[in-house]
């Protein structure tokens, strides 16, 4: 299978929480950092891997 990148459009659909709330749990330390993909630092998007966000809700719901 596949390392697929997300939006943070797929992000939030998939936590069911705003950008606000990505991007604060971010700063604090309790979400995944993006990776910046593409170009200089003002034209780079921001992407998540699927692997790594699910890994993440595994680990916050307690899968082992």
């Amino acid at each position: 299978m596949a390392n697929e990148f997300l939006t943070i459009e797929d992000v939030c659909a998939r936590l069911k929480v705003s950008r606000a709330t990505i991007y604060r749990w971010i700063k604090c330390g309790n979400f995944l950092a993006p990776v910046k993909i593409g170009g200089s630092a003002q034209q780079s998007a921001a992407r998540w891997s699927e692997r790594a966000v699910s890994a993440w809700i595994d680990q916050k719901c307690g899968v082992a």
